[in-house]
């Protein structure tokens, strides 16, 4: 299945952010590169209800650095969801995958995913020294620790 066609329904298709998103299966997957240096890690997130609220995924790299991202129907925003199941990933990802370093990479514009991102700790990079990142163009770096969500 699509899982960005069920959490979106084309609410956020034209806004300059994401037009399409990955197919998971019902509850997460885990794949790793042919050498093992990379993770690719994606969870859906469900309501106690059992709807579909929306996905959060996981790129794990050297280093202890993990990249990762989100998305979650509009109709799930600013009630604590997104809050608690980036939460969930990141101990599971310092826990279990060794992650020390957080790296979010997102349109300037997002000023949502800003905010939701300073309140769990996440500073941004300065422009400056952005580029080992390798944003594209409109997009912004945030850093946070592992350890900063008490993992």
């Amino acid at each position: 299945m699509n899982l960005f066609h069920i959490v979106c329904n084309g609410e956020r298709t034209g806004k300059g952010f994401e037009t399409s998103g990955p197919d998971l299966p019902d509850e997460g997957s885990y794949f790793e590169d042919e050498n093992g240096t990379e993770k690719w890690l994606n969870w859906v997130v469900r309501l106690n209800s059992g709807e579909l609220a929306g996905y959060v995924q996981a790129t794990v790299v050297a280093n202890g650095r993990c990249y990762f991202g989100y998305e979650f129907a509009s109709r799930f925003w600013r009630r604590g969801i997104a809050t608690s199941a980036l939460q969930a990933m990141f101990a599971e990802l310092a826990r279990h995958y060794g992650v020390r370093e957080l790296i979010a990479v997102l349109k300037v514009a997002n000023f949502r995913s800003k905010g939701l991102l300073r309140k769990l700790g996440f500073v941004e990079v300065p422009t400056q020294a952005q580029s080992q990142f390798e944003p594209e163009e409109g997009e912004t770096v945030m850093l946070a620790s592992c350890s900063a969500h008490g993992t």
